[in-house]
């Protein structure tokens, strides 16, 4: 699944869980014409926190994405992370990998 957009946030690096996992979520806004534009939080974990260097808030990229869902005591709870990030190009061809 692909998800194309702006970046609007991007978090500071974080650990988590028992073996200090790198962590770090942005959100991509939807480039749309429409009024109400949708957006996604997504987590990059471990060595795919490096995928975000050299971007910015502003920079429009294509996420590739892996979705999993979960539940836990009743509640059922949504993971999107990114495997690959692709930026925009500047006009000459398909997009790149950063």
């Amino acid at each position: 699944m692909e998800f194309y957009g702006k970046i609007i946030s991007i978090s500071a690096v974080e650990e988590v869980g028992a073996k200090n996992t790198p962590k770090q979520t942005f959100v991509l806004e939807e480039d749309t014409t429409r009024e109400f534009k949708g957006s996604i939080a997504i987590d990059l974990l471990g060595e795919k926190v490096s995928l975000l260097e050299g971007s910015k808030v502003g920079h429009f990229v294509t996420a590739h994405l892996n979705t999993r869902t979960a539940e836990h005591n009743g509640k059922i709870y949504n993971n999107i992370s990114a495997w690959k990030i692709t930026k925009k190009d500047d006009g000459q061809g398909a997009d790149k990998p950063f």
